[in-house]
């Protein structure tokens, strides 16, 4: 019996993706993933370019010549990434 309500549930579920319900609760899910992440990441940038003790980034990137270009290149670069442009239609 337990199996048979297991399967029925995960049937529903499922079948909610191929509904116009269930696309746009994904894409809200989707954009709010997206919000989550780029903000976990613009937050864990500032904490490890603008926050973390400089005796903490010493003894974490201190220790090589590439660690220590790279928490430059992070943190000391303006230019930023560098993302294509969209093809202009």
């Amino acid at each position: 019996m337990k199996i048979l309500i297991i399967t029925t549930m995960l049937l529903m579920l499922t079948g909610c993706g191929f509904t116009s319900a269930g696309t746009a609760f994904t894409t809200m899910a989707r954009k709010a993933g997206q919000q989550a992440m780029d903000s976990g990441v613009g937050r864990a940038t500032w904490f490890l370019c603008d926050a973390a003790s400089v005796g903490a980034i010493q003894r974490r990137f201190g220790r090589s010549e590439a660690k220590a270009d790279a928490w430059r290149s992070l943190c000391k670069d303006d230019t930023g990434i560098i993302v294509p442009s969209a093809p202009e239609n």
